[in-house]
This record gives structure tokens, C-alpha cells and sequence, in this order.
């Protein structure tokens, strides 16, 4: 499992995060499918800068024990494929050209990420805010 914006803690719970571009690489190298999760229930938001820096936990549990309703949202697996690779120029070294296309490559599949986890994100947010009941 990895968490591809770095982290389970952020500002604003309803809002994904910028996707670091690791996944891309790791996923790439092992040529891996990334499948998308996204859960909502258990928020936990940062307030504050540096010392004054708090973590506030979003759902809390009721004093009988009785949770919030944690949901999960999968999405189809994404699978890109190898990376480009870079070029080698005259001087031994990889190519200007050749390391921005890696670099917009890797952005434009980390942007399809994010899209695919805040549609995620936003589905299991409704769902739980939903009075639909569902079967476990």
C-alpha cells in the first residue's frame, strides 16, 4: 500500500492531494498496476503552522463505541506502461529533451492518478453521507 500524496493527514479531507510522482516511477519500473482507493470516515485535518501545528481527528467515535461508518470506493486498476527512456547525448549524460519528457510524462499519468482518486474520493464521501443504508 502506498499512499501517493505522501500522506494520510492534509488540510482539506474532501480534496486529493498533488500525487508525488514516485508511484509513477515504481509503478513503471515494476510495470504494476496502480489500483485507485479511496476511503472516507476517517478524516483526520491539520490547523496551524511549525509548534502551532494541531491534527484533528474529523470522525469521531460515539461514547457507546459505535463508529463512523467507514466507505471505501475502488476504481479500475491504471496501468501505463514503461516510462520513456532517456537519451544519452555526446557528453555521457542524459539529454535536456529527453529528461522533460520524462518529467511531463510522469506528471501527466501522476494528474490521471488524482483524477481517478478524487472521483473515488468523492463517491465514497456521498455514500457515506447518504441515508441509503447498505449490506455489508
Amino acid at each position: 500500500t502506498v499512499y501517493p500524496e505522501g500522506t494520510r493527514v492534509r488540510r482539506n479531507t474532501h480534496q486529493v492531494a498533488d500525487i508525488k510522482r514516485n508511484i509513477v516511477f515504481a509503478a513503471a519500473s515494476n510495470d504494476s498496476q496502480i489500483i485507485p482507493v479511496a476511503y472516507a470516515g476517517l478524516s483526520i485535518e491539520t490547523a496551524g503552522e511549525g509548534l502551532e501545528r494541531l491534527k484533528i481527528s474529523r470522525d469521531k467515535r460515539s461514547r457507546f463505541g459505535i463508529g463512523p461508518r467507514l466507505v471505501f470506493a475502488f476504481g479500475d486498476p491504471l496501468r501505463f506502461g514503461p516510462l520513456p527512456d532517456l537519451e544519452i547525448g555526446s557528453s555521457g549524460n542524459p539529454t535536456a529533451e529527453s529528461k522533460q519528457e520524462l518529467r511531463a510524462e510522469s506528471k501527466r499519468r501522476a494528474q490521471v492518478i488524482k483524477a481517478s482518486l478524487q472521483e473515488l474520493l468523492d463517491l465514497a464521501v456521498d455514500r457515506r453521507g447518504s441515508t441509503q443504508e447498505f449490506q455489508y
